[in-house]
């Protein structure tokens, strides 16, 4: 949405018969849907390669629920990128706050490991309830991860609807 505001495009969009409440849950379920197909196709690989090799010792039902998890994440992922894209007109600070959310992430859960003090603020990385090795080794679905992560989506998601339904778009 920033990019389609900073080329000047948005404008002529927002022209067209369509509230703004629709554009922002169509740009949802256009990018909900690709990430769908995205996490999934990982699934596929593995059972078309454990299919083609004769592998039997991968279980994938346990890879099903690890998809799912992922899923989640990018869910949120996408939520909060989305959000802030209708928050702002350009593209760079969109993509900056986005790279900053996944960047901290990757920074806490790496200093975690060699730093136990940083498990105090554990809870403020999304990373933190993405245990795919959990799921695998506990057999069952994580379901606080889950809802972790979707009630984060879901916050952010209504964040940037509320967003760009009632702001002004600059003509270019």
């Amino acid at each position: 949405l920033a990019g389609e505001m900073d080329r000047g495009t948005m404008d002529l969009v927002a022209t067209l018969p369509i509230s703004r409440g629709r554009i922002y849950a169509s740009h949802s379920l256009l990018i909900l849907a690709m990430g769908l197909v995205m996490c999934w196709g990982v699934w596929v690989g593995v059972a078309i390669g454990r299919g083609i090799l004769g592998v039997k010792d991968v279980r994938l039902d346990l890879l099903v629920r690890v998809t799912w998890n992922l899923y989640a994440v990018f869910v949120l992922i996408a939520s909060f990128s989305l959000a802030i894209s209708a928050m702002t007109s350009r593209r760079g600070p969109a993509v900056a706050a986005a790279f900053f959310l996944v960047f901290y992430a990757f920074i806490l859960n790496v200093l975690r490991a060699i730093w136990p003090a940083l498990d105090v603020v554990a809870w403020t990385d999304f990373l933190y309830y993405y245990q795919s090795m959990r799921i695998v080794w506990d057999e069952a679905y994580r379901w606080k991860d889950f809802a972790v992560l979707l009630s984060l989506a879901a916050a952010w998601w209504v964040a940037g609807y509320i967003a760009f339904s009632r702001r002004d778009i600059p003509a270019r």
